[in-house]
């Protein structure tokens, strides 16, 4: 039981709020915004800030790859060292450069649940990022209370 006033703690939730570009926001029928997200090593030792990206049914790998290094920013040389997965019920298959699109893999099989994970580009790659402290004292968490 909680008492009145308070803050219910176990219906939290977190939203993330991004940005979508103009020439995704109309999807044709055999295009989808896919979820991409980076990792090392491990399907589950995610970092960084997951996106989406918009691929169309048949289309070359190494054309989605192109747009995904011109979005994220990365140098050539940097880019080499980058391995390209599609993670599905958290196993890794890694995708070739001369692979191409099947929508399909990206969208939940018949026999999933609800409740299942769906299937994200993963983008296996050193955490390069600047480590931050467990202990920030100085940091506080935003809270909207409704």
């Amino acid at each position: 039981l909680q008492p009145p006033g308070e803050p219910n703690m176990a219906n939290q939730k977190t939203y993330r709020i991004e940005e979508i570009p103009r020439d995704e926001v109309n999807l044709s029928e055999d295009e989808l915004l896919i979820p991409v997200s980076h990792f090392y090593k491990d399907v589950f030792s995610a970092f960084g800030i997951p996106f989406y990206i918009k691929i169309k049914q048949g289309e070359q790998f190494a054309a989605v790859k192109d747009r995904l290094q011109k979005k994220l920013g990365v140098s050539d040389k940097e880019w080499e060292k980058y391995k390209f997965a599609l993670i599905s019920m958290g196993r890794a298959d890694y995708i070739n450069d001369d692979g191409v699109i099947n929508l399909a893999d990206f969208k939940p099989s018949p026999n999933q649940t609800a409740s299942s994970t769906r299937s994200f580009l993963g983008l296996e790659h050193l955490n390069k990022t600047q480590k931050r402290s467990r202990f920030s004292y100085l940091e506080k968490a935003i809270k909207i209370y409704n």
